[in-house]
């Protein structure tokens, strides 16, 4: 039994696993589904890199860039931006419900100089360097 799934669809989010229904009547006949593994498409290797293909573009910028990424990894994608000196200048969390992920990113208003733009999804990490000039 799956907590929260009591209606006809369930959405699983960050549930990974396998995932089976089962249909049964009061006279205890029932049947099964194939399993269907979330997310979907995952070969079960641990090693994937879901940050292997990012983009951060145009770096250098003039403050606005984007961040693009490919990558079969779903949930909480939190971009936090620090400058050298370590103060955080931006901290935004966006929901990965699809492959392609493409956002924009406006620090126009912060000093010209470099900056450090760390990633978080699921158990993955990454930091990536950008120069505002």
């Amino acid at each position: 039994m799956i907590e929260g799934a009591d209606k006809y669809y369930y959405v699983a989010n960050r549930r990974m696993g396998n995932y089976q229904v089962s249909v049964g009547n009061e006279k205890g006949c029932y049947t099964r589904s194939d399993v269907v593994t979330i997310p979907t498409g995952t070969t079960g290797i641990d090693n994937v890199d879901p940050f292997e293909g990012l983009k951060i573009y145009p770096n250098p910028t003039t403050g606005m860039f984007t961040i693009e990424m490919d990558n079969r990894v779903f949930g909480e994608l939190s971009v936090k931006i620090t400058a050298e000196n370590g103060k955080e200048i931006l901290s935004k969390i966006f929901e990965k419900t699809t492959e392609h992920f493409k956002t924009e990113v406006d620090i126009r208003n912060q000093a010209k100089g470099l900056y450090f733009i760390n990633l978080w999804i699921d158990k993955y990490f990454a930091t990536r360097k950008i120069i505002v000039e």
